[in-house]
């Protein structure tokens, strides 16, 4: 299965505990956002840029954002992915957040966010 990595504009290096990566996997229609480190009010900002250009260069109809790497998720964080949300469907498109085992699923279903739940790794 092909992807593609993306990185969002700009300099991630001065928030150390933050990274967003983008796969766009086109042969699924999907565009997968895997976040890692704290989504707080010192890296939202980093979030918004990634995602917004998500909706204005990708056309991909799903776009998944995985939360399975972060430590912390704050309110603020929350609230971005909602206008996310709004924002692709108002294109016709969807958003869903893969939660981690440990973070607010009822803090993100609460904001209206599509929910799935991510599994553990299980070793042979």
């Amino acid at each position: 299965m092909a992807s593609l990595r993306l990185r969002p504009p700009g300099d991630l290096s001065e928030v150390p505990y933050f990274s967003l990566d983008m796969h766009a996997r086109r042969d699924q229609d999907v565009v997968e956002v895997l976040l890692t480190g704290d989504l707080d009010r010192a890296t939202v900002g980093h979030l918004e840029d990634g995602l917004a250009r998500v909706v204005e260069h990708l056309h991909q109809r799903h776009v998944v954002v995985d939360l399975s790497g972060t430590r912390r998720v704050e309110g603020c964080g929350i609230r971005a992915l909602r206008r996310m949300a709004d924002a692709l469907q108002d294109d016709g498109r969807d958003l869903t957040v893969r939660q981690a085992p440990g973070l607010p699923r009822a803090a993100l279903e609460a904001a209206g966010l599509r929910v799935v739940r991510t599994e553990p790794d299980r070793e042979g």
